[in-house]
């Protein structure tokens, strides 16, 4: 009969440790994460960054979220099920989870969900544009259940609720015990959270751009994985040639993009394990249509065909870009290839040219504002071929913030000013090509400007973009893409350099790990992997 006590007592303490995560073979040690980017302000009513997805989806949740490597799905996150639309696709009602809580026990219930709508609606900072900017009141039903009501019919509407960025539901009642000059406890929640996520965040040192995240084992989800990490620690490196050694030595699990040179030097590499995947964002060269001699199409096909795609990829990136095949990469929803492909065809370019009034040349600035990873190397490179058909290309560097604050507030008359090119990186806020496409190519663009990326103002691709925003039928809207993509590669406005690729390097002692398209490569989903020492 002793003999069964112990057994049993035994048996019982063993179950114990696994739900509480203290399993033994589970290391007593935290994972250590270098992301990319920057980790941006810690306020989810504010962060827009890619570096904010490596903590923020881990310590805040929202009612939907995008999952999947490729192609991904929304899934349900707070939500009990997906929104219901009344007939005039004006009101979304949606219900919530039962016994949803913050991590300081408090509910999370209709009253949250409206207060945190409320709330990056009135600070107005950054994300509010993603989802909140298209509702114009909100309900609450019951206590588990809310309604939205649009300003407009918007067909991208639900995929912006699973938007990793803007849609965070907070606690109401730590935000307003920490509120100071009405500030809806925002400068509070620069160094803390207030979330209902897996993870809590226990610290965040800004001077060193070190955040720790602590598991919440009270977390209302429940821990399915008994050997997901009890801490992380997320760094974002000022040197980002620190990185490699970092992992080499031990002092890192994970990294995220490090330089190109040092990620093909891990490759095949004992006892780590390389990754890349196609990301959310783009590499586009945009033209300036509303300057010659861009406003004449025949001179930008000209440059489409003068531009060595292939070679750029293999060469310059190393092979870590994405050829595309229309203005917008796979992962995204709605893609389709356009007819029109420009090859490299230095003869043609040159014909075009000739054909446009240009036999004896021409002159094309573009600007280079560090968007994305060797620019000015690409620019170089595609400088030598241009030369060879009469082009002289002037590669002029200019501050990115500059630029996006003239380009943000330019209007018809004053795009000339702005340049001819520019280096541009596009990446969409959620996995739809709609909202990808409309921040480049209609008048106006996303977000009100007057001015697109590439300064035209082409009535079909406006015209088509309108439909878009209200179309809900799937063989519809593919009709209008088919469309669009084939009169964006007609127009020949952006010569699209490729799709960015996330490089994930890890030690092999983390199991488990996954890529999100939706969510990028800083995410880590740390309830579903562990650590094997």
């Amino acid at each position: 009969m002793r003999q069964k006590v112990f057994t049993l007592l035994v048996g019982l303490i063993l179950a114990s440790m696994l739900l509480t995560g203290c399993g033994v073979n589970k290391p007593n040690r935290p994972i250590v994460i270098i992301a990319s980017d920057q980790p941006g302000p810690a306020d989810p009513a504010e962060n827009w960054t890619f570096g904010g997805a490596a903590y923020l989806p881990l310590v805040y949740e929202s009612l939907y979220r995008f999952k999947g490597e490729k192609s991904p799905s929304l899934e349900l996150g707070l939500a009990a099920d997906f929104p219901k639309v009344s007939a005039d696709g004006l009101v979304y009602t949606i219900s919530l989870k039962p016994n949803l809580t913050f991590h300081d026990g408090s509910m999370l219930n209709a009253d949250a969900v409206l207060y945190s709508y409320e709330r990056i609606k009135a600070l107005n900072k950054g994300a509010n544009g993603i989802t909140a900017d298209w509702i114009a009141s909100m309900q609450k039903v019951n206590d588990t259940a809310v309604s939205f009501t649009l300003k407009a019919p918007f067909a991208d509407f639900p995929t912006t609720l699973g938007s990793v960025w803007g849609n965070y539901i907070v606690n109401p009642k730590v935000c307003k015990e920490h509120e100071t000059d009405g500030d809806w406890g925002y400068a509070w929640l620069l160094d803390h959270d207030a979330g209902s996520g897996p993870y809590a965040m226990t610290s965040f040192d800004h001077a060193s751009n070190t955040i720790t995240l602590e598991r919440y084992q009270e977390y209302w989800g429940k821990w399915k994985n008994a050997q997901a990490p009890d801490k992380a620690v997320i760094r974002w490196l000022s040197d980002s040639s620190q990185a490699r050694l970092m992992l080499e030595n031990g002092d890192a699990d994970i990294v995220v993009n490090m330089p190109t040179t040092d990620y093909a030097a891990m490759q095949g590499k004992a006892g780590f394990v390389n990754y890349k995947a196609p990301s959310i964002m783009q590499y586009y060269l945009a033209m300036n249509g509303s300057d010659k001699p861009l406003d004449d199409v025949r001179v930008r096909q000209a440059l489409q065909y003068s531009f060595n795609t292939d070679k750029v990829i293999s060469d310059i990136f190393g092979g870590n870009l994405n050829k595309m095949t229309s203005a917008i990469g796979p992962g995204y929803t709605n893609i389709y290839n356009a007819a029109l492909k420009y090859t490299y065809d230095l003869d043609k370019a040159k014909a075009l040219l000739a054909e446009a009034g240009y036999a004896d040349g021409l002159e094309v600035t573009v600007n280079v504002m560090g968007f994305w990873p060797n620019d000015k190397a690409v620019l170089e490179f595609w400088q030598a071929d241009l030369a060879k058909i009469g082009v002289r290309l002037i590669i002029q560097e200019i501050d990115g913030g500059t630029w996006g604050d003239a380009w943000w507030n330019c209007t018809a008359t004053t795009a000339r000013n702005i340049g001819q090119m520019s280096a541009m990186a596009v990446g969409a806020d959620y996995p739809s090509a709609w909202e990808l496409l409309a921040q480049v190519y209609p008048v106006p663009r996303l977000g009100g400007g007057k001015c697109s990326v590439v300064y035209l103002d082409n009535p079909a691709i406006n015209e088509a973009f309108k439909k878009l925003e209200t179309t809900t039928n799937t063989a519809e809207r593919k009709a209008i893409f088919d469309g669009l993509l084939d009169t964006i590669a007609q127009d020949a406005a952006t010569i699209w350099v490729g799709q960015g690729m996330d490089l994930v390097t890890r030690r092999d002692v983390v199991k488990g790990y996954s890529y999100s398209f939706a969510m990028g490569g800083n995410y880590v989903p740390l309830t579903e992997i562990s650590l094997s020492k």
